[in-house]
């Protein structure tokens, strides 16, 4: 069915008077995704979810939203029951969480959905909607000024949330505020004015003047799908041939500096310095002139008008529109910076790294946020000053006194790292340790090593071998090995599956006494990792093209059935973005990791409650990114997950809250991380990076 009316979408956020250049953490608008419930599949979603009580990281509102949307997509029935399943589902969580007695989470959410004509609105909390249509400004609550309707209890805070519920009738020009309680201070008049002014855009820039302290707020009109918006959107680009372009602004910039001052020493020691002055101008000039000619080239790149149809949403475009021009101007003033004005550019970065680095220890210890976030923009600086003269002493000794105190403030633990192996031509998938032996899967030749430890965990024995049996166009019981997808261990045995569906299981205690069978992939799509609960030896395979972890059973020691799938009903996790997953041996429960930073438990294929707690501000899962995952359940339990991004190792409990960060003295090292283990026992972490082996103590 088509989409009768669409959402163009835009967003403020102002916090202690500023106003921030980013969408609010918890703003979402969404269409229905493909593995939508059947009845939502022409619905849109949007939420708000706003804060309440102490501060916590951004990055739980942002959870907190997608959440909201996954449920109400995966839940059958009417849009207002699947509205109360979502606030009844994130309040539940929050409150069983909070009687835990672990750190306190509450939320105020206010969320709507568009389905046809119909505008169905739900909050919870103190929060708000305004629907300008057909003339009227209606609102939810109906009595904006009035506390005791605005301020209803946050999420979390009683076992049953406080809902209120409002449908209403919506048409192309319909304009929908979803916003925090800042809007009570408004008067209604002027409320009203702005709500109908010429476009979006300007719907946003009143919101602005009106509102002045603080508030988060998503703004919406619904058109018709061929509406043409005439505003500045930016088109799809390589962020590599950004790069590029900026780098060639820089070279020209610094080139044309060099020139100049080298005009300048010609011309001898006798000229006078109002010369001078005029001289360092017009070269100053004539530079700035040619790198904007090439930043120009950027800009219009990233804001070049865009005349065909737009897409459904158009909140990032309507963000680069009315924000595009301080960033122009932030990307000149680095320019500049670089240029060096009348300096050569290594002099003038050293300035101002000396500069930074004064400021930094000049604010107070009682200000930990603002002294890190300095130091981290000491670092950057200092970078830039070591990529024109690498090696500078002065420069050195401020990244080390810099890193040292980011690192205290972030809680990172930084580690020197040993180097176990480098296998040539490998890209290391997975590392699986069993005793001294570690077993590691090279998806580039389709291999698996087996590499024998020392009795301390830190070098090798001898040469890494082949293990024989594990290998594409391996032959075993008359049964040949595909590419190599995964390994994975049970009890006693190291299994590897191919893409051709053939398994091979071979003994730990004899590694090269290997047995295959032929297992049913055709209903697989792109299966990408493998597991095995060592309780009644099922075999399991994450699938992501088919939105399915798929289940075999024994029978007789033998996967001889079709494999059943495991998430069954409506209610299916979205496993395209996932990248990793880990069967927890006690209970049997699947933990399933995706790439946006967040897991999802599963008991019988029913989610569980799950969520990262406790992290840095800046090292939120859902901000870095994750890539993979390894689950201890011996001594000292644990999951830990790399960030290939950021270079990073995080630590969390199983229940996934933050315990450590891992970085390395020499992060280059960790440039294409991919996977992670470790020895519980000995507190030795093993980690792989592109065809590398590297071992790090956990504790000094």
């Amino acid at each position: 069915m088509a989409f009768e009316l669409e959402a163009l979408v835009g967003h403020l956020y102002m916090a202690g008077g500023r106003l921030i250049y980013t969408q609010p953490p918890g703003a979402l608008a969404q269409v229905a995704p493909r593995t939508a419930a059947r009845g939502r599949e022409i619905d849109t979603f949007f939420a708000l979810v706003l804060p309440s009580g102490q501060v916590v990281p951004t990055s739980f509102y942002e959870q907190m939203a997608q959440l909201s949307a996954e449920r109400y997509f995966s839940t059958t029935g009417s849009v207002t029951s699947a509205l109360r399943d979502v606030f009844n589902t994130l309040n539940n969580n929050l409150y069983e969480h909070n009687q835990s007695g672990r750190r306190h989470y509450e939320a105020n959410m206010i969320c709507a959905v568009l389905r046809d004509n119909e505008l169905f609105i739900a909050r919870s909390g103190a929060s708000a909607a305004l629907l300008r249509h057909s003339g009227e400004t209606l609102t939810l609550p109906d009595e904006l000024a009035s506390d005791e309707k605005l301020f209803l209890p946050p999420m979390g805070i009683q076992p049953i949330p406080n809902v209120e519920m409002k449908r209403f009738k919506v048409d192309s020009g319909s304009r929908l505020i979803l916003v925090d309680a800042a809007i009570a201070e408004l008067q209604p008049e002027r409320v009203t004015q702005t709500l109908v002014a010429e476009n979006i855009e300007r719907v946003l820039d009143e919101f602005k003047t009106l509102i002045t302290l603080q508030t988060q707020l998503l703004a919406i009109e619904f058109v018709p799908p061929d509406t043409q918006v005439p505003v500045i959107t930016a088109e799809g680009e390589s962020s590599r041939a950004l790069s590029a372009s900026i780098s060639q602004a820089r070279q020209s910039y610094q080139a044309e500096t060099a020139r100049a001052a080298a005009l300048r020493q010609q011309r001898g020691r006798g000229v006078q310095i109002q010369e001078r002055v005029r001289q360092g101008a017009g070269d100053a000039a004539k530079g700035a002139g040619n790198s904007l000619t090439a930043l120009a080239d950027v800009i219009s790149k990233l804001f070049r008008r865009k005349d065909a149809e737009r897409g459904r949403f158009s909140g990032a475009a309507l963000t680069m529109a009315v924000f595009a021009f301080p960033l122009a101007i932030v990307l000149v003033v680095v320019l500049s910076w670089i240029g060096g004005l009348g300096e050569t550019a290594f002099e003038s970065c050293v300035n101002d790294a000396l500069q930074s680095a004064e400021t930094a220890r000049a604010i107070d210890s009682s200000q930990p946020n603002a002294v890190r976030d300095t130091w981290t923009i000491t670092l950057g600086i200092v970078e830039e000053c070591e990529a024109l003269r690498p090696g500078d002493p002065v420069m050195t000794e401020i990244r080390r006194e810099g890193q040292e105190i980011v690192d205290r403030l972030s809680s990172i633990t930084r580690r020197q790292v040993r180097l176990i192996d480098s296998l040539p031509g490998a890209s290391i998938k997975r590392l699986i340790l069993q005793g001294k032996d570690l077993y590691v899967l090279d998806t580039a030749l389709n291999v698996v090593y087996r590499v024998q430890l020392d009795t301390e965990g830190l070098s090798r024995v001898g040469a890494s071998e082949v293990v024989r049996s594990l290998r594409e166009g391996a032959t075993v019981d008359g049964l040949t090995l595909g590419p190599l997808i995964d390994i994975t261990v049970s009890e006693q045995n190291l299994l590897a599956f191919g893409r051709n569906g053939v398994l091979i299981s071979c003994r730990l205690s004899i590694i090269n006494q290997c047995a295959a069978q032929q297992l049913d992939v055709s209903r697989m799509g792109s299966p990408i990792a493998i597991d095995v609960y060592s309780r009644n030896v099922n075999f399991y395979v994450l699938d992501p093209g088919a939105n399915q972890i798929w289940r075999f059973q024994p029978s007789g020691g033998l996967y001889t059935e079709a494999p059943r799938q495991y998430f069954t009903g409506t209610s299916l996790p979205p496993l395209v973005n996932a990248v990793d997953f880990a069967i927890k041996q006690d209970v049997g429960e699947v933990f399933v990791l995706y790439n946006q930073g967040f897991i999802t438990r599963h008991f019988g294929g029913d989610p569980q409650n799950f969520g990262f707690a406790g992290f840095p501000d800046g090292q939120e899962p859902s901000d870095v990114g994750l890539q993979r995952m390894h689950m201890n359940e011996s001594i000292l339990p644990a999951i830990y997950l790399v960030s290939q991004g950021t270079r990073t190792i995080f630590e969390t409990g199983l229940s996934g809250i933050y315990q450590r960060t891992y970085r390395i003295n020499d992060e280059t090292l960790f440039e294409l991380l991919s996977d992670v283990t470790v020895d519980p026992a000995q507190r030795i972490l093993y980690a792989a990076s592109g065809n590398a082996i590297f071992a790090m103590q956990m504790e000094e």
